[in-house]
């Protein structure tokens, strides 16, 4: 039995926290894994007319223009290059659905933000070059953002009130668990090499420990590391502390929140969303959350599950 430095919740009074504390992992109950909620049917689609936009963060004033001299971020051909992967990939997704899928690529905007939006049966994401060149972005954090936005379109339920698109923490959780993670099994990876940076470590144990093999374990390693890429860039959007993974928000909400989590809820979503042992080819369903994805009473354990902090959980 393996043992985990995992989240509990202490009960002191009339306030909740959360704790780190070490917790043995039972061995999985494959009987149980097995019978985690799968959809009978595909992503279906509903009327779906609104050319309303998702963004990636809240507006902001921040530009970087093309010829800008801010060190960091990413090129213009690594901007195509996994654009043109992740098109590859998720054209067909789309087309299973009924939808075609469009990237618009805006390489000399300097928008710091991205956007996904609908017309009809044409779904769209808006990937621009302003975000691609902010000093904390990574190849694997623009992906990240490319899967957030993806996740506007496919990643289930919980869904905006009277809208098309899921939630922006729901978008968060798709990114990672699904769309990251189906974009490594397709083009391959190479994981990360050993930080020596003191919250990662700990990340990177945490990992090591959820997941049995080298590739899952890689690829979770992989995928927190592009949370710390963009979270960097909510922290300074939203004049925040930089998050980390040992200090999880302990907020509990009362509804599950639709709008842009903070910064350290995101990050603690991207977290659970690489420890997520679900598969990535798991059908999700628009109306029920618990289908496709972790959840606290499908008895694969708690990590992995959607954070309280954005979620509020009916299991």
């Amino acid at each position: 039995m393996k043992i985990l430095l995992a989240f509990i919740l202490v009960l002191s009074g009339c306030n909740t926290k959360i704790i780190a504390a070490p917790v043995p992992i039972p061995a999985p109950n494959p009987q149980a894994c097995q019978s985690r909620p799968t959809s009978p049917l595909p992503f279906f689609i509903r009327d779906r007319s609104t050319h309303r936009g998702q963004a990636f963060v809240p507006p902001n004033k921040e530009y970087i223009s093309a010829n800008s001299k801010l060190v960091g971020g990413i090129d213009e051909l690594s901007f195509n290059k996994i654009l043109d992967t992740v098109q590859a990939i998720y054209t067909p997704i789309f087309s299973s659905v009924g939808a075609t899928f469009d990237i618009e690529r805006k390489w000399e905007d300097g928008t710091v933000n991205a956007y996904a939006y609908q017309q009809g049966s044409k779904w769209v994401i808006s990937m621009f070059g302003g975000l691609a060149r902010y000093p904390s972005m990574t190849a694997d954090g623009f992906l990240l953002v490319a899967c957030h936005e993806i996740g506007h379109h496919l990643g289930g339920a919980p869904i905006y009130t009277d809208e098309w698109a899921s939630v922006e923490g729901q978008s968060d959780y798709y990114g990672v668990s699904k769309c990251m993670r189906r974009v490594f099994h397709t083009i391959g990876f190479t994981p990360p090499p050993e930080s020596t940076d003191e919250d990662l470590k700990y990340a990177d144990g945490v990992c090591n420990d959820v997941h049995v093999t080298e590739d899952d374990q890689g690829m979770c390693r992989k995928s927190i590391r592009a949370g710390v890429s963009v979270a960097r860039l909510f922290s300074d959007l939203g004049g925040e502390e930089v998050s980390q993974f040992k200090t999880p928000d302990e907020t509990i909400v009362d509804a599950t929140q639709e709008s842009h989590p903070d910064a350290q809820c995101r990050l603690d979503t991207y977290f659970h969303g690489a420890l997520c042992d679900a598969s990535y080819l798991a059908s999700v369903s628009p109306i029920d959350p618990k289908i496709g994805y972790c959840n606290r009473t499908d008895g694969c354990g708690v990590m992995g599950t959607r954070p309280l902090c954005w979620y509020k959980s009916n299991e």
